[in-house]
């Protein structure tokens, strides 16, 4: 009874595989209304169509209350499909142009900013460059939105610091980093006694290994800066360390570039480590059921290859 329920679903989905489309809009935005509008249709014409879509399946997908339409539990499943089914044919039409690319084709990959900054813009005219066909959609958002959007497949990969514990993803390490102290070269206290002086400037919600913060770091080396700054992203803490403006407390990558333009010099602090303090691990995370996925394994090769080349050439 259950293989025959499941077949003549299945049956009813290839029949109306179409209407996938409008369920999609709709769980993107939220509105039929707006759905209809990005697919040129009108609000009834939609609206029939995914009546006819839950006739057909006999569940309910969507569900209307004071807050507008949202799926129901049937609607999320059926609408992650729907975002495989969509990705996997634009990755066709891409496949059928570029021909023998084995990474041809769409991967919606989260990050933070200053991954995205020191090393995507290289490692992507690298990779353009053998595997044409690839097309990378990049977003830096909030990173604690990118692991739902990863769990809910709309991303396919993230790229981020100690991934959270969870039993439907499947991470890879790419690197270890460590934070460590840096200030403008012309600034009064690079390299010298005065950076005790110094104001520090640092990411508070950024965590090591253990998922210390670098205030409970700074604090365990019984480090008392007389001035702080708090900053969203390492990025900024970079711009206003260059800028003279204090010490920054930034992953050893991040200042890389910076330190080997000689425009950032390494400082220290009395009781910290002067090769750096607060280990940590960069990851690609997936979907624990796309682990094995060919394209995801490829690029996650890629991504690990090009930083064991970049570490050899900075060593």
């Amino acid at each position: 009874m259950i293989e025959k329920s499941y077949n003549q679903s299945l049956r009813a989905l290839e029949k109306n595989l179409e209407k996938l489309r409008g369920l999609f809009e709709v769980g993107e935005t939220g509105s039929i209304h707006q759905a209809a509008r990005r697919l040129g249709v009108s609000q009834p014409t939609l609206s029939r169509s995914l009546k006819n879509l839950e006739e057909a399946l006999g569940v309910t997908l969507l569900s209307r209350g004071t807050r507008g339409i949202k799926l129901t539990a049937a609607g999320e499943t059926l609408h992650g499909f729907a975002t495989r089914l969509l990705r996997e044919s634009s990755d066709i039409e891409r496949k059928l142009r570029v021909g023998h690319d084995s990474l041809a084709g769409r991967i919606q990959v989260g990050t933070y900013e200053s991954i995205a900054v020191y090393f995507w813009p290289a490692f992507l005219r690298q990779l353009t460059l053998s595997h044409p066909g690839l097309m990378i959609a990049l977003s830096t958002i909030d990173e604690s939105r990118h692991y739902r959007m990863l769990k809910s497949d709309k991303l396919q990969l993230v790229v981020s610091v100690e991934p959270p514990a969870d039993d439907h993803l499947f991470s890879t390490i790419l690197y270890q980093d460590r934070f460590s102290l840096f200030s403008a070269q012309h600034a009064p206290w690079a390299q010298s006694d005065s950076v005790l002086d110094a104001p520090l400037i640092y990411v508070p919600t950024a965590v090591d290994g253990q998922g210390r913060t670098i205030q409970r770091l700074l604090e365990e080396a019984q480090v008392q800066p007389r001035c702080t700054y708090e900053v969203d992203t390492f990025e900024a803490a970079k711009a206003l360390a260059l800028e003279g403006i204090g010490v920054a407390v930034l992953p050893c990558k991040v200042a890389e570039k910076d330190r080997l333009a000689g425009k950032l010099a390494p400082t220290s602090l009395p009781r910290l480590p002067a090769r750096g303090f607060g280990e940590h691990r960069i990851c690609a995370t997936v979907r624990r059921e796309n682990r094995l996925e060919p394209r995801l394994r490829l690029l996650i090769r890629e991504i690990k290859r090009s930083w064991h080349r970049e570490v050899e050439r900075v060593d």
